[in-house]
């Protein structure tokens, strides 16, 4: 018998006596659905004591502050937000479209590599 309490196994991936419990679909924020949540890549360079400078690979010219590390995440959801409004600019590939980390860092100083979430049709809604 599984002890439901110590048992951290989602309950849908459990086995029961009928075989498996299908996964829910369309209610998680990680469905394929319009709108899921999107992961990409930024890079993150020390600027010294102005904090941190968020830069995309894929968009060079698209840079974003951050004042501290607690900030770096937000900066970065702001700035594909702002892409989104320009009609001109599309975002990045994300990690599910395809997107590769960076692997030459020759051009930045200080790096950290980042894996930003992003939900498309959040930033679609505050526009």
């Amino acid at each position: 018998m599984i002890n439901e309490y110590l048992d951290h196994t989602p309950r849908w991936r459990r086995a029961t006596s009928a075989g498996m419990l299908r996964r829910p679909t369309g209610n998680s924020p990680r469905s394929d659905a319009q709108g899921a949540i999107r992961h990409y890549y930024v890079v993150v360079e020390h600027a010294g004591p102005d904090g941190f400078r968020i830069r995309f690979p894929e968009r060079p010219g698209i840079t974003s502050p951050a004042m501290t590390v607690r900030h770096i995440v937000a900066q970065a959801q702001d700035a594909l937000a702002l892409m989104m409004r320009n009609s001109a600019a599309d975002l990045p590939r994300s990690i599910e479209d395809g997107a590769e980390p960076p692997t030459n860092l020759n051009n930045y100083a200080d790096t950290l590599v980042v894996v930003i979430p992003f939900e498309r049709m959040l930033a679609a809604k505050m526009a």
